[in-house]
């Protein structure tokens, strides 16, 4: 794959016939063959479990959540496993702090508590050092009037590292 970029960059500028020559003898070898042949059936699965927790958020509870999640950490940290199926645990693991944060903040928008507190709960499972999931918590608590679930929400956040108080005071339910 880097020969054929290399050869795309360079072919105006240098004769690329050496590195054609090259990277057609590379492909041809065994080695090389098993390794794109491993990464492919790494990057179906990588897609295959992103799919199975997108639609999660909506159909999956919180128990299935936490037993999958649990299974994704230990799977991303599992020293038998080659490094490129680490590497996508890893990769799916950042992906669904993303995603809950993209599903809490459109619940949030579109004024659906129940669903965002739901979608907060799978944020904090798997971001829990991240203040923002508290600071949600505490938009959804305000804008249902529970002030004191909202406040304690709040400080939450303060004491993950929230500290954008301009935000906070243009928040219209805060």
């Amino acid at each position: 794959m880097a020969c054929k970029k290399w050869v795309s960059l360079l072919k105006d500028l240098k004769s690329v016939e050496a590195f054609k020559s090259e990277g057609n003898s590379l492909f041809q070898s065994e080695s090389v063959k098993v390794t794109l042949a491993q990464n492919s059936i790494i990057e179906e699965k990588e897609m295959e479990l992103t799919r199975k927790f997108w639609s999660a958020f909506e159909k999956e509870d919180m128990q299935w959540w936490k037993s999958n999640y649990s299974n994704l950490l230990t799977m991303s940290q599992n020293n038998t496993l080659s490094q490129e199926e680490r590497s996508m645990y890893k990769r799916i693991k950042g992906f669904l702090g993303l995603a809950a944060f993209s599903f809490s903040n459109s619940a949030i928008q579109q004024t659906d508590y129940e669903k965002a507190l739901k979608f907060l709960q799978i944020y904090e499972l798997v971001e829990p050092e991240n203040s923002e999931h508290a600071y949600f918590h505490a938009k959804v608590y305000a804008a249902k009037a529970n002030w004191k679930l909202a406040h304690s929400s709040l400080k939450k956040a303060v004491n993950l590292g929230f500290t954008d108080t301009l935000r906070v005071e243009e928040e219209k339910d805060i």
